[in-house]
């Protein structure tokens, strides 16, 4: 291999770094209120969603031992689509899959535990003190 590719691989394997960086940081101090609910019902709990620091949170599952969690993000367009999965001692895993459009959150997340699996929605506004940022 030239030393001409060598530098256009490390190139671009810098730049597919700093776009992941990016989103992340695109993310990171966003906290947003909203709720979660389970699929096939139109209203949920209260809960607030935080990406701080490279980690993402829901307030609502923390008091049933889920704690934050790596998040991962890319652009799509002018939306940063994330993934996530939080984990409980206790109560299993969820797995957090959402899009920010704007001011905007929303997504789906499947928990599952003890042989079961339930489909879950989310939605939410962006903080004022978040958006100012």
């Amino acid at each position: 291999m030239s030393k001409f590719a060598v530098l256009v691989a490390v190139a671009l394997l810098c730049a597919g770094s700093l776009a992941h960086a990016a989103a992340i940081q695109d993310l990171d101090g966003m906290t947003f209120a909203g709720e979660l609910g389970e699929e096939g019902q139109t209203e949920g709990q209260a809960d607030t969603f935080i990406f701080e620091n490279g980690l993402f949170e829901s307030t609502a599952c923390t008091p049933f031992g889920f704690s934050e969690a790596p998040y991962t993000s890319a652009a799509q367009g002018d939306d940063i689509a994330f993934n996530a999965q939080t984990a409980s001692p206790t109560d299993g895993n969820m797995v957090w899959q959402g899009t920010v459009d704007g001011d905007e959150v929303e997504g789906t997340v499947i928990w599952t535990k003890a042989g079961q699996a339930t489909n879950y929605w989310f939605r939410g506004e962006i903080e004022e003190e978040s958006a100012s940022q």
